[in-house]
């Protein structure tokens, strides 16, 4: 399972650098809101090797969830300006 959110979290960062490179000339001119996207990812990597580390925690997978229920929020935000949706 961690494997798999690993992996999910590696493609979605990659789709979001796309997402970048073809709308911004420069990262500077990067909407807030993808700074805080890309925060989140980082917080749940965290989380992840934290766990992987110490083993298991009792509120480890309500901490992830509700770090990617924030995320899922940040991702629809972001998809607004870009006139998509995202489901």
């Amino acid at each position: 399972m961690l494997n798999d959110l690993k992996r999910t979290l590696t493609m979605l960062e990659k789709a979001l650098d796309r997402l970048i490179r073809h709308n911004y000339y420069n990262r500077k001119q990067c909407p807030e809101i993808i700074t805080v996207i890309e925060e989140t990812i980082n917080n749940i990597r965290i989380w992840i090797q934290h766990r992987e580390i110490l083993g298991n925690l009792k509120n480890f997978y309500s901490r992830v969830c509700s770090f990617i229920e924030n995320l899922e929020v940040l991702i629809a935000q972001l998809s607004i300006p870009f006139g998509t949706f995202i489901a």
